[in-house]
């Protein structure tokens, strides 16, 4: 699972409990990261 699939409790509650694999990647700049970070809450 990509970072960018984490849409729901569920499947954020899975990777924290080790259910699941996700591969994590750094965005570009701070501004990416911010923008990202909104979408996602």
């Amino acid at each position: 699972m990509n970072i960018e699939n984490l849409t729901t409790i569920e499947s954020i509650t899975n990777v924290l409990e080790g259910n699941q694999a996700v591969a994590y990647s750094v965005l570009g700049d701070k501004t990416e990261r911010y923008q990202f970070i909104r979408k996602m809450f």
